[in-house]
């Protein structure tokens, strides 16, 4: 039974915390940065925001880097001018729907860039929070290298209620 247990307690360990925030809840270290890597065909992404919880008007600041961890460049081909995309996403009754995109102009044309072999690409936008994102349910932001949709990653957000500040 106990061997149960402790397989039971490794088992919730591990679904629960790579999701959970970094820090100790007291201020020491970054308590409610969130922060989400993969690794895809020799590409890591990762994607970072300081904080969960957002008010309406206020800057959510992102950090989106992509890393190619291989011996040889990585030719990506863009199907528009945007090397990458965040996109807002809230859960509906079929799915999850695109609340907005970023960046939201581009150019469309096909745009191939490449990543040489160890390098390393930081983009981090600032991106305003708009009064008509929902404030009653948890919004999941992506990013993903343009083109490459199977390198999403996603954060989970919320929106504070007009007049609200702080997590």
């Amino acid at each position: 039974m106990r061997d149960f247990a402790a397989c039971v307690c490794l088992l919730v360990a591990l679904l629960v915390l790579p999701g959970c925030p970094s820090g100790d809840g007291k201020g020491n270290g970054p308590a409610s940065r969130l922060y989400e890597e993969t690794v895809v065909d020799g590409l890591r992404i990762t994607l970072t925001v300081p904080d969960s919880a957002f008010a309406p008007g206020s800057e959510v600041p992102v950090t989106f880097t992509v890393t190619n961890t291989t011996d040889a460049p990585r030719r990506i081909v863009a199907p528009s001018g945007s090397p990458y995309f965040l996109r807002l996403w809230r859960e509906v009754a079929t799915g999850w729907d695109t609340i907005q995109r970023f960046p939201q102009a581009d150019i469309q044309i096909v745009t191939p860039w490449t990543l040489e072999a160890g390098e390393t690409r930081t983009w981090s936008p600032a991106l305003r929070v708009r009064s008509d994102w929902p404030t009653h349910e948890p919004l999941r932001l992506s990013g993903e290298v343009n083109g490459l949709r199977e390198t999403r990653v996603f954060v989970t957000l919320r929106i504070l209620p007009e007049g609200r500040t702080g997590g």
